[in-house]
């Protein structure tokens, strides 16, 4: 055991002392550099800018190991642990003093202070760890208990493994500032009450601020931030696909907040939640302007805007090709230039409907739409109108929507049978897509142009009216209508027309319409009105006054997929022409 004390001076100890032995040092003035060695060992600095550290190793459980002093002066005091044979750490107490102090812990537990009794400054605290979690009153960093007074800067260092850095933990007192570093690796990154920053590092992080005025890097990968609206933050998505989530519950006019977003490269996505008063987004030359409240952020290289829109929202976007999810309660947009895709939720959740007035307006380019009724509360199919160049839906007790400007529309979810006429639209070339996910019996009427219309499960009737037309009608005993024009009807599986539930086409012309089975596998061939020879073929026959194709993709026993034309009788004009393989 050796007591040291040193001069006034600049000194550097050990040199050849301060080993494994209990020392006592004390630095007196200068700048100092003091390293304590093994042992239970007391370091002080005392006055000057002084580099102190120290190694501690188990003793005994709550048994100290060593205690370090930084005293006056702005000090940088490094403590390591040495696991025992068993894996037990050493117990560490470190403090301050007067000054701007930095602490640098690792492989031991430890208390930290500050101040000590009388200090002050800023005083910072860094670490490198893969867990962080508060218990019982306690940090927890990867298995050492620390506790932590008096420090005003803490930066956490994570690793190259999935770190989960989580500072709030329902700790409201510790009010200190933070910098997260994540480092490689898919992190789980959470600030505390006060201004963090946080990096995500390479990896698909995941970055919450939480409290205060914060500012987010999500480095490489895509990453995932959530924005709780209260405070003033900052976000940088960097390269990958990220998503920035706002969400409803927090996000409010009253909050004191000014954010500014940058997505970053690659393909992001802004998702702001169920709000309480009317949005309005605007797209600029500089990004997306968000008014909420009487305030606007903004929020720059977003490719996705998702909307749980309130009361009379208001969404105008410019010549980009945009990709815009709606929900909520009514939503006025105009799309503007570019292929834009909209996706209007009718419903948030089974409690909370969509109860309209939606309207939205693709405006130019080839623009796609989807009406998705999966989530609404009474299961009410959706019902159509068309009027030159707009649409006009309805999907419950007053629920009304208008579409203008949309080249291909997709309706799903939607549980009970749609009727959706789209005879007196004049849009242009369109593609109308259902695809439905229970069995409910829907009728569709196409457009005064080309269309491609899709049913789901269910007994569906299909008119592609005027057009040449691409008609699919699912599963289900469906009765399908070329009308006018060339028209093909597709078939992608046998169970979308069976020998018990089979299609019926009311006005196939030979030589003119197809019949659709490239998609089919194995390939499929036509053999006339022959008996079937081997698997996977296909005939025509006549009887009950039409002609019957038939399809066999099991031995030569008999048809496992089975087609009515009706109107014809002569299955002898059935050519290979007639099909696509």
């Amino acid at each position: 055991m050796a007591t040291v004390t040193l001069t006034a001076g600049s000194d550097l100890y050990p040199g050849a002392g301060g080993n494994a032995g209990s020392d006592s040092i004390l630095g007196l003035g200068g700048r100092d550099t003091i390293a304590g060695g093994l042992g239970l060992d007391t370091v002080r600095g005392g006055q000057g800018d002084d580099v102190l550290s120290d190694t501690v190793a188990f003793l005994g459980a709550g048994v100290v190991s060593g205690r370090v002093f930084g005293d006056d002066g702005d000090d940088r005091i490094t403590v390591t642990g040495v696991l025992s044979p068993t894996g037990q750490r050493g117990l560490a107490e470190l403090f301050g003093g007067n000054g701007r102090n930095w602490f640098t812990v690792s492989g031991c537990d430890f208390h930290v202070n500050g101040e000590e009794t009388r200090g002050d400054g800023f005083d910072t605290l860094e670490l490198t760890v893969s867990q962080v979690k508060l218990v019982s009153g306690f940090w927890d960093l990867d298995g050492a208990k620390a506790t932590i007074i008096g420090i005003e800067k803490v930066i956490l260092h994570g690793t190259s493994a999935a770190d989960v850095l989580f500072l709030y933990q329902g700790y409201a007192s510790h009010d200190a500032l933070y910098l997260i570093d994540g480092g490689d690796g898919a992190d789980s990154l959470r600030g505390g009450y006060r201004e963090d920053t946080l990096y995500g590092g390479d990896g698909a992080d995941t970055l919450d601020g939480f409290d205060g005025a914060d500012l987010l890097y999500g480095g490489a990968g895509g990453d995932l931030f959530r924005l709780p609206g209260t405070e003033d933050d900052t976000i940088y998505g960097g390269a990958g696909d990220d998503r920035v989530e706002m969400p409803g519950t927090s996000f409010r006019p009253d909050s004191p907040w000014t954010f500014f977003l940058d997505g970053g490269a690659g393909t992001d996505v802004l998702a702001i939640g169920r709000i309480v008063t009317e949005l309005r987004v605007v797209r600029g030359t500089d990004g997306l302007t968000v008014t909420y409240g009487g305030k606007d952020f903004l929020a720059k290289g977003f490719e996705v805007l998702e909307l749980g829109a309130g009361s009379g929202d208001r969404l105008t976007l410019g010549a980009e090709s945009d990709k815009v999810t709606f929900w909520g309660q009514s939503v006025t947009a105009n799309l503007a230039g570019g292929n834009d895709v909209a996706d209007l939720l009718l419903a948030y959740d089974f409690t909370d409907p969509a109860t309209g007035p939606i309207f939205v307006d693709g405006g130019q380019g080839f623009d796609k739409v989807t009406l998705d009724g999966l989530f609404s509360a009474d299961k009410q199919g959706i019902t159509l109108t068309s009027t030159a160049m707009d649409l006009s839906f309805t999907w419950g007790p007053g629920r009304t929507g208008q579409l203008k400007g949309f080249e291909q529309l997709t309706i799903t979810g939607s549980r009970l049978g749609d009727h959706l006429d789209f005879s007196n639209y004049f849009g242009g070339v369109a593609s109308f897509q259902q695809s439905n996910i229970a069995t409910d019996n829907d009728w569709i009427k196409g457009a005064r142009n080309n269309d491609f219309l899709g049913a789901g499960a269910g007994n569906d009737t299909v008119d592609g009216f005027i057009g040449n037309d691409s008609i699919r009608g699912g599963q289900g005993a469906d009765l399908l209508t070329g009308g006018q024009g060339l028209d093909v009807f597709v078939f992608d599986a046998v169970n979308h027309s069976t020998a018990t539930a089979f299609d019926t086409i009311t006005d196939f012309t030979q030589g003119q319409d197809r019949l659709d089975f490239h998609t089919m596998r194995p390939v499929l061939s036509f053999i006339g009105t022959g008996a079937f020879t081997a698997a996977n073929q296909v005939r025509a026959s006549a009887h009950d006054g039409a002609v019957w194709i038939e399809v066999n993709t099991i031995g030569t026993s008999g048809a496992e997929m089975v087609i009515k034309l009706a109107g014809l009788t002569d299955a002898s004009l059935i050519t290979a022409i007639d099909f696509l393989f």
